[in-house]
């Protein structure tokens, strides 16, 4: 298990998951919606789920998030091998722990405590107490992630409260409906607003960009909500 555990481990950290940006025209799959340029890196976009992370600099494919303890993005199809090393990760933690518990309930079964009971005592009583917090931690993330999963959500789209996929890509046909003042989505009438706090969460449905931190005015539909810049 332990094997298994550190090959997923080394999987996460070495694939790449970077999207890699796609030929001109778009997917068949995707028929009513056109691609979008990243404001960041310039790359053209023409699949949901495309997100460029700030910390690796890159925009990453299936973007669910970085994880500051492995310190790499968490995406595509790094996603399910770094699911599996968290849940072989709790196994292996949970079997630490009650291996720690037991020895502190038998002390007298093991040599170390006939050598220096005091140092068996620290030694199996830290790593009792270590254990047990990994353990509801771990717990705590993978039952988070597995309702991610039942829910058909990522991480990003929950923390946004945004509806799957986000970052989406933006309705076909939308520069002339926008210069027509008609929303791209419902073809309601558009009017100048600005966020209402900088705080607010609200997405352009175009660039994906966070209107709220942009400071910016922008078009919003009165009917369905959709804005744009």
């Amino acid at each position: 298990m332990f094997v298994l555990d550190l090959a997923l481990y080394g999987f996460t950290l070495c694939a790449d998951t970077r999207y890699l940006e796609a030929l001109p025209g778009m997917p068949d799959s995707y028929p009513d919606v056109e691609p979008r340029k990243c404001d960041d890196c310039g790359t053209e976009v023409s699949e949901p789920r495309v997100k460029h992370c700030q910390t690796c600099g890159w925009c990453m494919e299936g973007f669910d998030h970085h994880c500051r303890y492995l310190n790499v993005c968490v995406a595509g199809r790094t996603y399910k091998p770094w699911y599996a090393f968290v849940a072989f990760l709790l196994a292996l933690v949970v079997i630490c722990g009650f291996a720690s518990v037991h020895a502190l309930v038998e002390p007298l079964r093991h040599n170390l405590h006939d050598y220096h009971p005091t140092a068996f005592f620290i030694i199996m009583g830290s790593a009792a107490v270590v254990s047990n917090i990994e353990v509801l931690f771990l717990f705590a993330l993978l039952a988070q992630h597995s309702y991610f999963c039942l829910a058909g959500v990522t991480t990003l789209e929950f923390i946004k409260d945004q509806d799957p996929p986000f970052p989406g890509l933006p309705p076909k046909g939308w520069r002339q409906a926008v210069s027509d003042a008609e929303c791209p989505i419902c073809h309601g009438m558009l009017g100048l607003t600005e966020a209402a706090e900088v705080d607010e969460v609200l997405f352009c449905t175009i660039c994906q960009g966070d209107l709220g931190k942009a400071y910016v005015s922008f078009y919003q539909c009165d009917v369905c909500d959709a804005a744009a810049v």
